[in-house]
Parts: structure tokens; C-alpha cells; sequence
């Protein structure tokens, strides 16, 4: 079995490199260019503390003509929902509302 090291080390040697689009990224991991952040604004605050705020982002981005890719040589590891103590899955409930309010397509 790989620990998370071991994996971190065959992702990227077997990489592709190819960079493929994706609908969204996930928050915690993103690399975010100023220039983007200069066109389309920070995380909504609405979306505190977590969950959708990525997706809300991704959709400015692509409305104002940026493309979300995968750097598909890199691995970060997350365990999900620990930030949260237990609070996750009704923030994310919420959060999903907002966010199929704020962008309804």
C-alpha cells in the first residue's frame, strides 16, 4: 500500500503532463493567478467558512474567458470535512443552495 508520499511520487512520474480542463478546481488546492484575481475578485464571502466558494470562482473565471486545468503531476493530500468538526455536511447543505442561487445555470 502507498502512503501519501509514495503516491505524491507516482503521480508525477507517470504524468502526461497534458494539463486538462476541468468544470472547477477544488479550494484547497488551487494555484491562482493575480491576474485573475485582479479581473474576476477574491472568494465570496458568502460562502464562509467553505464549501461552493471554489465552484463560485471558477465560474467568475470562465464567465470572464479563463480555462480551469488539472496539473495532472502534481498530488496534494486532503482529508475531507476534518476542518470543520462535524459542521461540514450542513455548511456544505447550505452552501450548495447559495451557490445553485448565485449561478443557476
Amino acid at each position: 500500500m502507498l502512503d501519501e508520499r509514495s503516491f505524491a511520487h507516482l503521480v508525477e512520474e507517470v504524468s502526461r503532463r497534458e494539463y486538462p480542463p476541468l468544470p472547477t478546481a477544488v479550494g484547497f488546492c488551487m494555484y491562482i493567478m493575480r491576474g485573475v484575481i485582479e479581473k474576476v475578485g477574491t472568494f465570496d464571502e458568502s460562502f464562509s467558512p467553505g464549501y461552493e466558494e471554489e465552484n463560485d470562482f471558477c465560474m467568475r473565471a470562465y464567465a470572464a474567458g479563463y480555462v480551469i486545468v488539472l496539473d495532472d503531476s502534481t498530488f496534494v493530500y486532503h482529508e475531507g470535512r476534518v476542518s470543520f468538526k462535524g459542521e461540514g455536511r450542513r455548511i456544505a447543505e447550505e452552501h450548495l443552495k447559495l451557490i445553485q442561487a448565485k449561478h443557476p445555470h
